[in-house]
């Protein structure tokens, strides 16, 4: 703001406040608005006319001030009070889940005025949001009814639902609605602490980031994010992991994680898209997930206003001066002409956006090995030689050096790296047909996995499917993450029996004691259902492969013992028909 000097002060009453505003005040010089900085009626001061410099240091300054920023830590819940944009309801929820916080989150907008009630970080209770429960069992919501947690909780389980599957379905409903606040943010959002327990002790069994990694992939598909984010795979990422609580208490899906790890390896989008391996829709919703949850930020710093500063978001950008187009004639200009200068551009740009295998073309696990990354390179490299390009003057030449750099960088951080190994693994399961995982994966799922087992031993089915579901997805190869985790989906109601059954008989290569395992369960299924053809045949073929599965077995004495009691009835009921026919026969000779 400026000039300074005699036109300052008037400038100042015009504002009407005594307050101190983030002012910065411009003029010829500084002794004319000392006393007002000294009175802290502005910030600071540039010198006119500004220069580039100056102000990127004036805006360092200011942002340094700025030492407890971010979205990390309990403290900065305190007082959260803005508009819905600047303080999204799910990186508000994020945050309240690592610290464990207990409070209520309100958001007000166009659809009306909504509270979660939070207790340890936990979903426990929420008014204003009507048929979220309609929602989550995939029913139209109704037009009115009862708004809070438990009001809806108790409607439907007095109409027969289990409780399990009422709970369940609160949870997946929250998700949806808290999915739509990325599309439209509420117009404020707030945050209350509370000291101590609120509303009722049972909380959602889905903790906060599973129901928004649900909600979100429910409302935004990966087609949707491709379209949205597809045209920026050069922007550069800036990973921004909080430190208030470690990556395994983020609660995060194993696809989320994984570009969190990755971040740091990469500078650009479309080379973190390469390195989740291929540009699925569920590579793209895993990356709408960690963005909406500002864990990673696109083209530019992280919003450093803490969270209740009121402040807006200071973004600092280069300033230069923009260098005029090459005159016509002159060698730049004729290079920039060449169509070799096209070709080398747009190659260039590919390999921004892959990682080191795509920039090689790896398709194989013999193009992985040391020697096939060897003739890749030979092969590829030639076309990008600045020797071929000579002709062509200095300025094609760069950009050939460019693309012939990337190549070379490419081999070398694949040549003699962990991740050529795993690569050429990853290229044989992928000829063969079946699953991998990494190490690094394996390790994380032996621990969870346990945990889910754990969970199903006391059955506790909710706690052991999320498990489960999570170690069979960081650890496909392993045989029973993934079957526990159908057997307590099923338990849960979040898999219908036909639906295990289907999973089940999906199974490949499995050993003779995997098979007897999936046979049993299958049957027990097809029993429920009432196949019992279907269910005590698969029965007797688990039986045959492992004669100590005790349930099995069980359930075919018993199928014997009934077939037994019938067999005999039947008997009885043989003679005593016979007896009546020959009766009935000396009855028809008396007569006659």
């Amino acid at each position: 703001m400026g000039p300074g000097g005699e036109e300052a002060e008037p400038a100042w009453a015009a504002l009407g406040s005594s307050a101190a505003p983030p002012i910065v005040w411009t003029g010829p010089l500084r002794d004319p608005v000392a006393g007002l900085l000294a009175a802290q009626r502005g910030v600071d001061f540039l010198q006119s006319p500004v220069r580039a410099p100056a102000l990127n240091a004036l805006l360092a300054r200011l942002l340094a001030a700025e030492a407890d920023t971010g979205w990390s830590g309990a403290h900065q819940l305190e007082g959260l009070d803005g508009p819905g944009h600047r303080f999204p309801p799910l990186r508000v929820l994020f945050l309240a889940h690592r610290v464990g916080a207990t409070g209520t989150l309100t958001a007000e907008g166009a659809g009306g005025r909504w509270t979660l009630a939070l207790q340890g970080g936990r979903v426990v209770g929420w008014t204003g949001l009507v048929g979220l429960l309609d929602e989550g069992l995939g029913r139209n919501a109704p037009a009115s009814g009862p708004d809070e947690l438990t009001a809806q909780l108790g409607a439907f389980i007095g109409q027969g639902l289990p409780p399990h599957e009422a709970f369940d379905a609160a949870a997946r409903g929250l998700g949806l609605r808290l999915g739509r606040t990325v599309e439209a943010p509420p117009d404020r959002v707030a945050w209350t602490p509370e000291q101590g327990p609120v509303a009722t002790p049972m909380p959602l069994p889905m903790a906060l980031p599973r129901l928004i990694a649900s909600g979100l992939a429910a409302v935004r598909s990966g087609a949707q994010v491709r379209r949205e984010l597809g045209s920026q795979r050069l922007a550069a990422i800036t990973a921004t992991p909080p430190d208030d609580a470690p990556q395994s208490q983020w609660g995060l899906p194993p696809d989320g994680l994984r570009l969190v790890r990755d971040a740091s390896k990469v500078s650009t989008l479309g080379e973190l898209l390469g390195s989740a391996g291929a540009e699925t829709d569920r590579a793209w919703q895993a990356v709408d997930l960690v963005l909406q949850l500002g864990l990673l930020a696109l083209g530019q710093p992280e919003d450093r206003a803490r969270p209740g500063a009121g402040k807006d978001d200071i973004v600092v950008e280069a300033i230069g001066q923009t260098s005029a187009p090459p005159s016509a004639g002159s060698p730049d200009a004729v290079a920039d002409a060449d169509p070799r200068m096209a070709e080398l551009k747009a190659a260039l740009s590919a390999m921004r956006g892959q990682p080191p295998e795509g920039i090689l073309g790896v398709e194989t696990a013999e193009d992985a090995t040391v020697e096939g990354l060897d003739r890749l390179f030979i092969e590829l490299s030639g076309s990008f030689h600045p020797d071929r390009f000579a002709d062509g003057g200095p300025r094609l030449q760069r950009v050939a050096e460019a693309c012939f750099t990337r190549v070379g960088d490419a081999r070398e951080a694949l040549r003699n790296s962990e991740r050529r190994i795993e690569l050429v693994e990853r290229m044989r399961a992928k000829e063969q047909g079946k699953p991998w995982a990494s190490a690094e994966d394996k390790k994380k799922a032996i621990l969870i996995g346990k945990q889910g087992e754990l969970a199903l031993r006391r059955q506790a089915w909710t706690e052991a499917a999320d498990l489960l579901e999570e170690a069979a997805q960081l650890d496909p190869t392993e045989f029973r993450y993934a079957f526990h985790a159908i057997q307590s989906g099923w338990r849960t109601g979040r898999l219908s029996p036909q639906e295990a059954i289907d999973r089940l008989m999906g199974f490949k290569d499995l050993t003779r004691g995997q098979q007897a395992d999936v046979w049993a369960l299958a049957g027990e299924l097809h029993l429920r259902e009432g196949r019992e053809d279907a269910g005590y045949e698969l029965l007797k073929q688990a039986v045959e492969r492992n004669p100590e599965l005790v349930d099995a077995q069980r359930r075919l004495r018993l199928r014997d013992m009934r077939q037994r009691k019938e067999d005999a009835e039947v008997a009885e009921k043989r003679p005593s028909a016979l007896r009546s026919l020959l009766s009935w026969g000396k009855r028809a000779d008396k007569d006659s």
